[in-house]
């Protein structure tokens, strides 16, 4: 059986919250809180403290990679996911935030099992390292 992550759901789109947080739920993890901005993005994630952050890169009041940098401030350990039609990994390169992942929009279900399997293997490998110190 696969692991099952927590994982709380930012964008400000309804109907992608919607579609993604079914692909997930079917997919065998848990979506245990959805926002619509970077500010609930923050907020969300110190309440529930989630295996995996997905959020959005362009929503209203705070985006995401924003929010990615206070989470990441306070939980360096956070595994934060951006979804993105836009940007890729070597744009967070330069913006100095190489622990965060893109996932490109549109996101498949497929995509998404394959890209949270290698979330799953990073968090094995992050907690394999912490347990050696």
């Amino acid at each position: 059986m696969r692991e099952s992550l927590s994982i709380v759901l930012v964008d400000n789109e309804a109907a992608i919250l919607d579609v993604m947080s079914a692909m997930l739920t079917s997919l065998g993890h848990k979506v245990v809180a959805q926002g619509k901005n970077g500010h609930e993005a923050v907020s969300l994630y110190k309440k529930h403290l989630p295996d995996i952050l997905i959020t959005d890169f362009d929503m209203p009041v705070m985006k995401g990679l924003d929010a990615a940098q206070i989470i990441k401030n306070q939980y360096p350990d956070a595994i934060i996911v951006i979804c993105s039609g836009s940007m890729d990994e070597d744009a967070l390169d330069s913006e100095g935030m190489k622990i965060v992942r893109v996932l490109p929009k549109p996101v498949s279900k497929e995509r998404l099992r394959i890209f949270l399997e290698a979330r799953i293997e990073d968090k094995k490998r992050q907690h394999s390292m912490s347990s050696q110190h």
